[in-house]
C-alpha cells in the first residue's frame, strides 16, 4: 500500500537497510489507513480521492518503489530445473568466496531490468525463458542509500549456497 511504501522509505531515510525479495510490492492495494488519509485531504480538495483510487488502481510493477529499488519489474517466470546464479562482480563483500557459478534451488524468479547507472550488479541469474546464459539477468542488485538497499529476484531461502546466504 502507498502507507507501507512511505513507512519503509522512511526507515530507509533513518539508515536502515533493506533485502527486497522478488515480486514483493507488485499487488497494489489501499489499506483502510489509504483510504481515510483519502477521504480527509478529499474536503479540502474534491476529486482527490477518486483520483487516488485511480492511480494506484493502475499502478504496475513496484509502482513508485522503482526508482527506490533501482530495478523496474518485469513478470514472474518459472523453470522446470533448477535455477543458476553467475557471479558478476568480483570486488563485492556479497559476492567473496563463491565459484563464479552455482545452482539455487528456486525454480522461480523475478524478471527485472536494473539501473545500472546507480546500482550494481552482482549476481545475474540464467535459466528461464527470459534469462539465458547469453542474456542473463539480473539476481542481485545492490547500492548504498543511507543503509544498503539490496534486491534479490529469488528467495533469499532458496539461493543454494551457504556463503552466499551469509555473505548477504
Amino acid at each position: 500500500t502507498p502507507y507501507q511504501e512511505k513507512a519503509i522509505k522512511e526507515y530507509a531515510d533513518t539508515g536502515g537497510s533493506i533485502i527486497w525479495v522478488g515480486d514483493a510490492g507488485t499487488e497494489h492495494y489501499l489499506s483502510p489507513q489509504d483510504l481515510q488519509d483519502a477521504a480527509n485531504i478529499n474536503e479540502s480538495d474534491p476529486g482527490y480521492y477518486e483520483d487516488y483510487v485511480k492511480q494506484v488502481n493502475k499502478t504496475k510493477g513496484f509502482g513508485s518503489m522503482t526508482s527506490f529499488l533501482k530495478v523496474t519489474y518485469q513478470k514472474a517466470e518459472n523453470s522446470t530445473a533448477p535455477l543458476r546464479l553467475k557471479v558478476v562482480d568480483r570486488n563485492s563483500l556479497v559476492t567473496r568466496g563463491l565459484n563464479s557459478t552455482f545452482e539455487t534451488k528456486s525454480r522461480q524468479a523475478a524478471v527485472v531490468n536494473a539501473d545500472v547507472s546507480n546500482a550494481a550488479i552482482l549476481y545475474s541469474l540464467y535459466g528461464t525463458q527470459s534469462c539465458t546464459w547469453d542474456k542473463p539477468c539480473p539476481a542481485v542488485t545492490a547500492f548504498k542509500y543511507a543503509g544498503w538497499i539490496v534486491y534479490m529476484s529469488i528467495p533469499l531461502e532458496e539461493i543454494g549456497s551457504s556463503t552466499a546466504l551469509n555473505n548477504i
